[in-house]
């Protein structure tokens, strides 16, 4: 039998339906097909701002810690004041998480991530007997799992729960190899253009369209684009045409690069764009969507990718490469290797053949709806 009940426990939520800049949409959107499959959902998590209230009628309970106006992302363990602040954070949140959890009474509680979430669905289940189930985010085990003191908590926090969820194959691998538990793939994806309309495409015939979305930071790699790009003989560089969607700490630092080389006209930062009709029409009118991360499972931008039917440019990182290859969608090239895609930019495939690789994008997109992820986890918790 389905659980009738969830509490999704995240530190990840947007504020607002037009905040779609991170993987807490993909959270949003969970919760929103939860919902309409007959589960009822709440939501828990912290506040990094005054209590924004619900999101379309989702139950979301906001509690505040020591460092009201700053994301834990930003909070240094080698800063004092920080380190209070995170031990402050774990306080409050075993004590709101475990008496919100008493006083809604879920079936079950889903975790996303192992940090800090996990810690707390950990928490609740010792003390009111609640199962639960972790979904995994490659930082859980790239990054945190390999500190001394955090790698004990995860596999801790792993190894007591009823279910793990990933979605990324080789994650999944190495989640199960940790936990000693299986661990189920689920693919991550959004409600990103269920609804909306195909633009009209408006390629020119003399540029080749590129297109980069996501957090401008080195682990997603748009320096190695830029980079890339900017290795390319002037003759070649002339014939593509570079979208950038995102912000972060590499914005300022590549806008000055490119202007610094004066080929301001072969690229274009957006910076961050709330509008996901605007997302996806850019999407749609590229040639290519190009994800270079450095270290990455399945970006979301993927299936978003699949469902406006766009062939991708990719690392070779094992998820990546594993779906390029199955699906036919794309091409793939050595992680962090500037000049192996400069390479491959200079001797894209033909119209023709590019075509083909969008044609395949439609199964890939099929298997990525957010639909089927969320009926194949009732499925397994049932």
């Amino acid at each position: 039998m389905k659980p009738r009940k969830v509490l999704i426990i995240t530190h990840n939520y947007p504020t607002s339906f037009s905040e779609r800049r991170n993987a807490g949409i993909f959270v949003h959107d969970f919760a929103k097909e939860l919902t309409s499959q007959g589960v009822q959902v709440f939501v828990f998590c912290p506040s990094a701002t005054k209590n924004p209230g619900n999101i379309e009628g989702i139950p979301v309970h906001w509690f505040s810690w020591g460092r009201p106006n700053k994301s834990l992302k930003e909070l240094k363990v080698w800063n004092p004041l920080d380190l209070l602040s995170l031990l402050i954070f774990f306080i409050y949140g075993f004590k709101e998480s475990i008496n919100y959890a008493q006083k809604i009474k879920p079936d079950y509680c889903l975790s996303m991530w192992a940090v800090p979430s996990g810690i707390f669905s950990l928490a609740i289940k010792k003390k009111l007997n609640i199962p639960y189930g972790i979904w995994v985010l490659g930082s859980d085990i790239y990054v945190y799992g390999r500190l001394p003191i955090f790698g004990q908590i995860i596999k801790s926090v792993l190894k007591n729960a009823n279910h793990l969820f990933s979605d990324g194959y080789d994650l999944a691998i190495k989640v199960a190899k940790m936990s000693a538990k299986k661990c189920h793939f689920l693919p991550s994806g959004t409600s990103f253009a269920d609804k909306l309309k195909l633009p009209r495409v408006k390629r020119s015939k003399s540029q080749t369209v590129l297109t980069f979305v996501g957090r401008m930071e080195q682990e997603k790699g748009p320096d190695v684009l830029v980079d890339a790009v900017l290795e390319l003989a002037q003759n070649v560089r002339s014939k593509i045409f570079v979208n950038l969607i995102g912000d972060g700490t590499l914005l300022d630092v590549l806008k000055n690069k490119v202007a610094e080389k004066g080929v301001d006209s072969t690229f274009y930062f957006f910076g961050n764009v709330d509008d996901k009709q605007k997302i996806f029409d850019v999407i749609h009118n590229s040639d290519w969507l190009v994800i270079p991360s450095r270290s990455d499972s399945i970006p979301l931008v993927f299936s978003e990718s699949m469902k406006a039917g766009t062939p991708i440019i990719a690392a070779g990182l094992p998820d990546l490469k594993y779906l390029v290859e199955k699906y036919k969608v794309g091409l793939n090239f050595k992680p962090g290797d500037k000049r192996v895609l400069s390479k491959i930019l200079s001797n894209l495939p033909t119209k023709i053949q590019r075509n083909k690789m969008a044609v395949n994008t439609s199964q890939a997109a099929e298997n990525f709806k957010l639909k089927t992820s969320v009926t194949s986890f009732l499925k397994i918790v049932h």
